[in-house]
């Protein structure tokens, strides 16, 4: 991806998950391993997929980067740039896992164990609206990172607004989507035969939290665009902010506090997620006006 050739990025990864999906079946039911077999089709998948990798790296030797230990120089700099913008992102990956689990605890509490289920289908397709606000966002951090290192305000700026913007559309277009088609779109999904609650349940929950992903593009610029200056650490303030302080917090106290039920659970979540979003962007958006002026100095 850094050296700008994202269709060899990608082609591993894709082959990874064709693979995964052709040996899935056969581990579990050819072989009889069961959820073993599962497990051991995707370690399986994706050590051809690094296989792959490794090949160009090591044997076609084709790719803008070489490895060779004896050019290797350890500098202690140079450790701790990649530490300052990779423990941050970790550590954000790490609140992501923990936010679905205070999500789910307060879910249960609310309502029970079947609207958790009801959740999950509807939570596939939200999740399905903003992972293409990460892809834009990796290439963001590319982008946004080279513009600021040559000091190009101009592409930084572009940069800023332009992975924004993209984010924007395809977000509202999955979500307009998702809103009119919800029940067509659950029933497909749901596993769980002749259950026409969880189907309608889901339906109703995907209507609702379409409105999550409205400002996810704001937060998310923000984010990457701080990792791609070498702010980690500020990208991880946001995403907890924005994560745990604000989403978490306000479903807890509409739904807890305020006795609201679910419905102020996924109510807290929504608000807390576009305010902390917006937050975000208004930081990186203050950043960018003062990187001009230094650019222009």
């Amino acid at each position: 991806r850094a050296e700008g050739n994202v269709k060899r990025a990608t082609s591993p990864l894709v082959l990874t998950y064709v693979l995964n999906m052709v040996l899935d079946p056969i581990f579990i039911y050819v072989f009889k391993l069961g959820i073993f077999g599962a497990g051991f089709a995707t370690v399986l998948a994706s050590f051809i997929g690094l296989l792959w990798m490794l090949y160009w790296i090591f044997v076609k030797k084709d790719s803008y980067f070489s490895f060779k230990l004896a050019s290797y120089k350890s500098k202690w700099d140079i450790y701790k740039n990649i530490l300052v913008v990779s423990l941050p992102a970790g550590t954000e990956e790490i609140i992501f896992s923990l936010v679905a689990i205070i999500l789910n605890y307060l879910i249960i509490i609310t309502s029970g164990i079947s609207e958790v289920a009801a959740f999950t289908i509807a939570w596939r397709f939200i999740s399905m609206a903003f992972l293409p606000c990460m892809g834009i966002g990796i290439a963001t951090i590319t982008v946004s990172g080279v513009a600021y290192g040559a000091r190009n305000s101009e592409n930084f700026d572009l940069t800023i607004k332009y992975s924004t913007f993209l984010s924007l559309i395809i977000t509202l277009i999955f979500s307009v989507v998702f809103f009119f088609f919800a029940y067509p779109l659950c029933d497909i999904f749901t596993f769980t035969a002749n259950d026409p609650y969880l189907i309608t349940r889901s339906a109703e929950i995907l209507q609702l939290l379409v409105f999550y992903n409205f400002m996810i593009p704001f937060g998310a610029t923000a984010a990457y665009v701080y990792q791609a200056v070498g702010s980690g650490f500020k990208s991880l303030a946001l995403t907890i902010l924005r994560e745990l302080i604000l989403s978490m917090g306000l479903a807890y106290l509409f739904g807890i506090t305020l006795n609201m039920g679910i419905f102020g659970v996924y109510l807290g979540t929504i608000i807390g997620m576009n305010i902390g979003s917006l937050i975000g962007f208004v930081f990186i958006w203050i950043f960018n006006l003062k990187f001009k002026k230094r650019c222009i100095n």
